[in-house]
């Protein structure tokens, strides 16, 4: 399955995809080690749809393989997919009971966005567990500049995410695959701590498992069923042997068993205004101009003191040398100064 409208990045319906750019395999579910999550890892692009707040925006999906339905979710992400904000749940049923042509209310609240993520979200219900995932990029109309609250994207069947089994055929929902499921080799059926196997749970010729299905129904918050009916579904959570989880009624989970836990709703909180961007590197610094050539040494003063040097070469290792000092004056006037020059 994939969707069509709003057309998502590099898919064939995508007016602004480059023909070497087009994913042939765009009904294919992510990659499971989650590599490309989200929207498949592919970048953003212009924006093939306007989502006007407080109105209805219609989607359109293609695709024939059903899976015998799943779980749906249609969401917005205001910072470039790192959260998503569900605007619409199909639970079970999805495609099997809505039809390929789905109405997405946008609240009216939600702020206005020059350039966001529309993402399509699906968890089948049979075959390979796995996590499908579009995303298109929209603008948003709203007179809202304000925050928007609302629940997050559920992920599942990805590393790090909860692993949702496989619906059964010929049940209702996910709630009795839930229920009657028999468990795979290395976890066992979904079941309350302490209940005993579903096969005897599901012979209904045991009168004494009758009455205790009759006790049951009379607790009212604390059941297996009402965990079940959540608003987010059941997520199991396997445990060694003698390890505690944190559930309500919890208790020493044994081997082959896993115990029902509802997940809690996660909300993040959106911004009309754009994301922050990152301040730009500081400009390199520029470079430093050569060191200036060695100044060359006067020649004057290396003359002078070889000449000096060849004149006054003398057999005698110290000496003393003086002459009188005419002045620049007149050339007969002398004055009482003499160099004394001391050679070694």
């Amino acid at each position: 399955m994939e969707m069509q409208s709003p057309a998502p990045r590099r898919s064939k319906y995508n007016p602004f995809t480059p023909p070497a750019d087009v994913d042939w395999s765009m009904t294919s579910p992510l990659l499971a080690d989650g590599s490309n999550f989200p929207c498949k890892g592919y970048p953003a692009g212009r924006n093939v749809a306007v989502i006007k707040a407080g109105s209805t925006f219609k989607v359109q999906m293609a695709g024939t393989v059903f899976h015998m339905g799943g779980h749906c979710q249609w969401s917005v992400s205001y910072d470039g997919g790192k959260t998503f904000l569900v605007l619409k749940t199909v639970l079970n049923n999805c495609f099997t009971g809505t039809g390929l042509s789905i109405d997405v209310p946008i609240p009216k609240g939600l702020p206005r966005c020059e350039h966001c993520v529309f993402a399509w979200s699906w968890i089948n219900a049979v075959g390979n567990r796995e996590f499908y995932m579009n995303c298109a990029d929209v603008g948003v109309i709203s007179a809202s500049k304000g925050p928007f609250t609302g629940p997050s994207m559920v992920v599942a069947n990805l590393p790090g995410f909860p692993s949702i089994p496989e619906f059964p055929p010929g049940q209702k929902g996910h709630r009795q695959s839930q229920r009657d499921e028999e468990p795979a080799p290395g976890a066992a059926a979904v079941q309350r701590p302490g209940r005993a196997d579903p096969a005897a749970v599901a012979a209904a010729g045991d009168p004494a498992e009758r009455r205790r299905r009759r006790r049951r129904r009379k607790r009212p918050v604390r059941s297996r069923e009402h965990a079940v009916r959540g608003p987010r579904g059941v997520y199991p959570v396997r445990a060694r042997r003698g390890r505690r989880v944190p559930v309500e009624r919890g208790d020493a989970v044994r081997p082959g068993h896993q115990v029902l836990a509802e997940r809690q709703l996660h909300y993040v909180l959106l911004s009309a205004r754009a994301p922050t961007p990152a301040p730009p590197p500081p400009p390199p610094p520029p470079p430093r101009p050569p060191p200036p050539p060695p100044h060359p040494l006067p020649r004057f003063p290396l003359f002078f003191c070889c000449f000096f040097l060849s004149f006054f070469s003398f057999p005698h290792e110290n000496f003393i040398f003086t002459f009188p000092l005419r002045s620049l004056a007149g050339e007969g006037e002398r004055r009482g100064g003499r160099i004394l020059f001391f050679l070694v």
